[in-house]
């Protein structure tokens, strides 16, 4: 199992993050679900149950903000998880979410709204 720390400028540990285990012995468990020994749309179901999600990246990245862990796949479609990052508080704030599209909000004339005058 590989284990990379993430720190701050000040040398502070901000996240965690946790690889596949290469053997199966090795299990890695948030509240009952094994990360690495399920199929990632099984932990992503049992975690949703549980907690808020944020599905970002076409579905390769699965974040929990409330209970700051995020879930990475890779692109190899194994069907697992490859990765997990637990987080301090905070650290998910500034997910890059897509931002939501924006309408004009013009009301439309009178004349529009019976349907005399093309709306374009």
């Amino acid at each position: 199992m590989t284990i990379q720390a993430h720190g701050d400028r000040n040398g502070i540990v901000e996240a965690v993050e946790i690889y596949r285990p290469l053997d199966r012995a090795t299990r890695v468990v948030y509240d009952g679900i094994s990360i690495f020994g399920d199929y990632a749309d099984a932990v992503k179901l049992e975690l949703a149950r549980r907690l808020r999600l944020e599905v970002i990246n076409d579905g390769s990245t699965v974040v929990a903000p409330d209970a700051f862990l995020a879930l990475g796949k890779s692109l190899s479609e194994s069907g697992y998880f490859d990765s997990v990052v637990v987080a301090a508080p905070g650290y998910y704030d500034e997910i890059a979410l897509p931002p939501e599209p924006e309408f004009p909000a013009t009301p439309p004339r009178e004349s529009q709204m019976d349907g005399q005058e093309d709306l374009f």
